[in-house]
């Protein structure tokens, strides 16, 4: 992944590129999307929110959808350059720096989550209610993230620092485990400390739930 120099605006990444109509126009839409739902929301009211004239909507975007989808294709891919396109595994030496790199990780997940907590609503409750063909670029923005996952769990195999298991399959648990623990640092524990939270959830991602003495046991088994 490349930095695609991403700055903020409001409650929502955007990239340096965008024409100032245009950056009013996402702002108003994550605040448009965020108090009245997807559904309910309309393209005047993101209109009126970012104070642009009704044609310059459409000079920028083709429907409602369209808008969505592109806050939807920002947020996943400022997260896939601020994670793994700044931890690649090909710098990975042994266990300890891949549990340094997870915890850094997880860390900025949950930290940019909570800095764009508009956002991550929006991706994780309101984009179920998107028609079926925007539903499909969400689905490919997930298929992307867990691709990239795959291939860091590849990495780490081939090192010899985790275990053979279906990359495929374990990318796809972490991104549950991810949109879960989002909701949860988000949502529900959003006062809890944040690197109270990583620790857990790195200790569980990398070593499950059995305490060290019932691993052992096991593993003499």
């Amino acid at each position: 992944m490349t930095d695609m120099s991403f700055i903020m605006v409001g409650n929502m990444p955007r990239t340096n590129k965008m024409k100032p109509s245009s950056q009013r126009l996402l702002a108003a839409a994550v605040e448009v999307f965020f108090e009245k739902g997807y559904s309910a929301a309309r393209v005047s009211d993101v209109v009126v929110r970012a104070d642009v004239a009704q044609g310059t909507f459409y000079l920028h975007f083709k429907s409602k959808e369209a808008i969505f989808v592109a806050l939807v294709e920002m947020f996943f891919e400022e997260l896939l350059a601020e994670t793994l396109g700044k931890n690649p595994a090909s710098g990975l030496k042994d266990a300890d720096t891949m549990r340094h790199q997870i915890c850094q990780i997880w860390r900025t997940i949950l930290v940019y989550c909570r800095t764009h907590a508009k956002m991550a609503a929006l991706v994780l409750q309101e984009a179920t209610a998107l028609p079926k063909a925007e539903r499909a670029v969400l689905a490919a923005n997930y298929a992307r993230a867990t691709d990239a996952l795959a291939l860091y769990c590849r990495e780490t195999e081939s090192r010899g620092i985790t275990r053979s298991v279906d990359p495929h399959l374990t990318a796809w648990v972490v991104i549950g485990m991810v949109e879960r623990a989002v909701h949860y640092a988000v949502f529900v524990a959003a006062e809890a400390d944040v690197d109270a939270i990583v620790a857990d959830l790195v200790m569980i991602e990398l070593n499950g739930l059995l305490a060290p003495a019932q691993h052992t046991e096991d593993e003499g088994v």
